[in-house]
C-alpha cells in the first residue's frame, strides 16, 4: 500500500478504513457505552420525555453531579442551588440534556494521559458549543446533532499520535491551523484524522446524521449542495471545523466585523452569526467543566470571540469566492443519458466525483487521485451499473488530460 493518503486508489481507501476499525478498536478506547445506545434511542423517540433521561442518567453518578454543576453555574443564574437531577434536567431544557450527555460519554474515548489529545478535546468542546449555536439559527431541529458533531470533529486527532507513533510528533509541532493540518496529513502520512474519526464512527454505530457531516467536515460543500438536515450540518461542520480556535495566537489578528455576505451561506444574518458566537462562547465557560478529565480549558476567551468571528468570515469567504478550500475549485461535468456526474478539484490534488439528480443535487459521492483511478471502485461507491463505465472512464481521461 502506498505511504501517502494522497495516493491511494477507491479500494484501498476501503481497505484502509477496515485497517484502520481493527487498529483504533485495538486502543480499547472507543467502546460505545450503554448509555450513549440509550440516549440514542431516547432521541429518536419523539415521544420521549424529561424522565426518561433522568432514568438513564441517574444510572451514572459522574454524570448526574456535572450536570449538576452546570446547572448551578453563573450561565444559569440560579436563586438558590439546584440539588436534584430532575430540576437541572428542566433547567438545562431538553436539547442540552441530551448534547451534554452524549458530549460526556463519547469523550471519554479520549487519550487523557496526553497533553496534545486533551488540548485538541478543550478545543472541540468549544466547536461543539459554536456548531450548537450556529444550528440553533440556521437549523434549530438540529442543535443536539450539531452539539456532538462539533465535539467529534477531532475526535481521531488525538489519537494520531498513539496509531502513527514518531511520525506525528513533527505535525504537532508545526502547530498549523484545521485547513492546512489535513492537508499536510493527507499529502504526507498514511491516513488523515479523519480517516481515523469515520473508523471510531463505525465502532460507534453513529446514525447517519451524525456520522456523514463529520466524515466530510474537510470536504467543501458545494454550491448546489443539498438543503435537508444533513447539507445543512454538512455547511456548519465545514465551517466551524476550519474555524482555527488555537488559544496561543495573539490578538492582534482578530477583527470583529463579519462580511454581510455571510448570509448567503447559512442563510442567517450578520448580527445573529454574532450573537451566536457570543452564546458559544458562554456556553463553552459553562460546560467545559462536564469534560474537564479529557480536556483542557481554553484561555483569554475575552479575546476569542472576536477572533473566532475572523476565522469564520474566512472560511466563509473561502466557501463563497472558491467553493472552498484555499485554492479557486474546478468543476467538471460529464452526463450520459439520464446519468450526470460532477468532478470538483481539491487541495491537494485529489477530485470528488458526484452523481447527482436532475437538478443537480448530489446523491452520492467518491474521492479519488487521477494517478491512482480505479473505474470499478469509481462505480461502485457511485451505486452504478457496469452500463455507466463509459461515462466514468471518460471523466477520468479528461481529467486526466487537465491534470497533464
Amino acid at each position: 500500500m502506498p505511504e501517502r493518503r494522497s495516493q491511494l486508489s477507491c479500494s484501498q481507501i476501503e481497505d484502509l478504513h477496515q485497517v484502520l476499525v481493527g487498529r483504533v478498536g485495538g486502543l480499547n478506547l472507543c467502546s460505545q457505552p450503554e448509555v450513549v445506545a440509550r440516549i440514542l434511542q431516547l432521541n429518536s423517540n419523539p415521544s420521549a420525555a424529561f424522565n426518561d433521561y433522568a432514568r438513564v442518567i441517574r444510572t451514572d453518578p459522574g454524570l448526574t453531579g456535572r450536570l449538576l454543576k452546570i446547572a448551578n453555574s453563573a450561565y444559569y443564574a440560579q436563586r438558590k442551588p439546584v440539588t436534584n437531577l430532575d430540576r437541572a434536567c428542566v433547567l438545562l431544557g431538553l436539547e442540552r440534556l441530551k448534547a451534554f450527555s452524549l458530549g460526556f460519554y463519547l469523550s471519554r474515548a479520549a487519550d487523557r494521559d496526553s497533553e496534545f489529545s486533551r488540548a485538541v478535546w478543550g478545543q472541540s468542546v468549544l466547536r461543539a458549543c459554536l456548531a450548537a449555536e450556529l444550528a440553533r439559527e440556521s437549523c434549530p431541529m438540529m442543535v443536539i446533532e450539531a452539539f456532538v458533531i462539533g465535539l467529534l470533529l477531532d475526535s481521531g486527532l488525538g489519537m494520531m499520535p498513539q496509531l502513527l507513533g514518531e511520525p506525528y510528533n513533527g505535525v504537532i509541532d508545526a502547530n498549523l491551523p484545521p485547513d492546512e493540518l489535513f492537508e499536510h496529513e493527507f499529502n504526507h502520512l498514511e491516513f488523515t484524522h479523519g480517516d481515523v474519526a469515520r473508523a471510531l464512527i463505525h465502532l460507534w454505530r453513529l446514525p447517519e446524521i451524525l456520522g456523514k457531516p463529520v466524515e466530510w467536515h474537510h470536504v467543501p460543500p458545494a454550491r448546489s449542495a443539498r438543503p435537508d438536515n444533513l447539507g445543512k450540518l454538512h455547511r456548519i461542520a465545514y465551517i466551524v471545523g476550519q474555524t482555527d480556535v488555537r488559544p496561543f495566537l495573539s490578538p492582534e489578528e482578530a477583527s470583529p466585523t463579519m462580511p454581510a455576505r455571510t448570509s448567503d451561506l447559512l442563510e442567517i444574518s450578520q448580527e445573529r452569526i454574532v450573537g451566536a458566537i457570543a452564546r458559544g462562547i458562554a456556553e463553552y465557560r459553562a460546560v467545559i467543566d462536564l469534560f474537564s478529565d479529557v480536556a483542557t480549558q481554553l484561555t483569554n476567551l475575552n479575546t476569542l470571540a472576536s477572533r473566532v468571528q475572523k476565522q469564520l468570515a474566512d472560511s466563509i469567504d473561502t466557501l463563497l469566492e472558491h467553493g472552498g478550500g484555499a485554492r479557486p475549485e474546478v468543476v467538471e461535468r460529464f452526463l450520459q443519458g439520464e446519468t450526470l456526474l460532477e468532478a470538483r478539484r481539491q487541495p491537494g490534488g485529489s477530485w470528488i466525483a458526484y452523481l447527482c439528480d436532475g437538478t443537480g443535487e448530489h446523491l452520492a459521492q467518491v474521492t479519488f487521485q487521477i494517478a491512482h483511478a480505479d473505474i470499478r471502485s469509481i462505480r461502485e461507491s457511485l451505486g452504478l451499473s457496469d452500463a455507466e463505465d463509459p461515462l466514468i472512464r471518460s471523466m477520468v481521461d479528461q481529467l486526466s488530460n487537465r491534470a497533464a
